[in-house]
């Protein structure tokens, strides 16, 4: 197992380099049919602490006329727009073009409806035109939608498959059986379902620079906790401390903590107003598929453990934990403190 999670140490650390383990923000276009050809639409770009993004251009195919000038609400998250459009034609004669997506913002949920039917498209910076039919053959149901994007905001965000990979190693040096294997997991699920859940409703809100410090810390206490205790050998236990002792307490925990991480991708889009607790859930699905493949694909690498010795392995995985989770609670610490 130790082997298994370097490999996976290695590949989250790819992930994690470039963007400081932040996931890349996503857009959200609304454009709803509010009558005989009038469109109303609503975007959503995502603000990062102080920076916003610049707005994402719009443009349609045949030509439409704006109508009055756009309201612009500023929340801690996004920057958000909605104006009326006048056209020639009805929504499904026309194609929408967005202009800006790049690679910091590489795509946008496009949600197009009209009444009780909608559908979700994803546009990308190679393919920036969506056509605003609502046909049967297109539709994407909001559940399937918000479940992918669950599996992609894990799998895309190293710092907490990093967490994952800490409690891993934790379980596999305290000598755990399956039963605290499952425990582990279901405290971190159910801790993280219910912060998400709280924050994307509105319920309970936390500022993210002080959420992403705390989170770094908790990958970088799990490095440490791992160092002291050292590698596996004969007389070797892993030390009484809580961590060892009570990990699913430890992972509850933090739990709470990543759930608001979890909570900003969904800040990002939002969530659709006709099936808001369907599509929560979907997400929180999707959260939860993206960890347990993380977790299969280390089960997968372990067969690697025949060539490699432990102990090695062992100190490179906790030092490689430590030395990036440090990282990255510095540069949160630093940004912190500048705001």
């Amino acid at each position: 197992m130790k082997t298994a999670a370097a490999c996976g140490l290695l590949w989250a650390s790819l992930l994690a380099m470039p963007a400081a383990a932040h996931e890349q923000p996503m857009a959200y276009i609304g454009i709803e049919a509010a009558g005989a050809n009038t469109l109303q639409v609503l975007t959503k770009d995502a603000r990062r602490g102080e920076r916003t993004l610049p707005p994402l251009q719009l443009s349609l195919q045949p030509a439409c006329v704006q109508r009055g000038q756009a309201e612009v609400t500023v929340t801690e998250e996004a920057l958000i727009r909605r104006w009326q459009l006048q056209c020639s034609a009805a929504m499904e004669a026309h194609r929408l073009h967005i202009d800006g997506l790049n690679s910091v913002r590489p795509e946008a949920l496009v949600h197009i409806h009209a009444g009780a039917t909608s559908r979700y498209q994803r546009a990308t910076r190679d393919a920036p035109e969506v056509a605003l039919t609502l046909t049967d053959r297109n539709a994407t149901p909001s559940v399937a939608t918000y479940f992918l994007l669950g599996i992609e905001h894990i799998l895309a965000g190293p710092d907490h498959l990093l967490f994952v990979l800490g409690l891993v190693l934790v379980l596999w040096r305290a000598g755990r059986g399956v039963g605290a294997w499952i425990g582990t997991v279901t405290a971190f699920t159910l801790a993280h379902s219910i912060t998400l859940s709280l924050a994307t409703l509105g319920a309970l809100r936390l500022p993210p620079a002080p959420v992403e410090a705390v989170i770094a810390l908790s990958i970088l206490l799990l490095a440490v906790e791992l160092a002291r205790a050292g590698p596996p050998g004969p007389g070797r236990e892993a030390p009484p401390s809580w961590t060892f002792r009570f990990p699913w307490a430890v992972a509850f925990g933090f739990g709470l903590l990543h759930g608001f991480g979890f909570a900003g991708a969904l800040a990002d889009i939002g969530l659709p107003p006709a099936a808001e607790a369907w599509a929560l859930a979907s997400f929180n699905l999707g959260v939860e598929a993206g960890q347990l493949l993380f977790i299969a694909a280390l089960l997968l690498l372990r067969p690697l453990g025949r060539w490699l010795p432990t102990a090695p392995t062992a100190q490179l995985a906790t030092h490689a934990l430590g030395g990036i989770a440090c990282y990255w609670l510095l540069v949160r610490v630093t940004t912190l403190g500048a705001a």
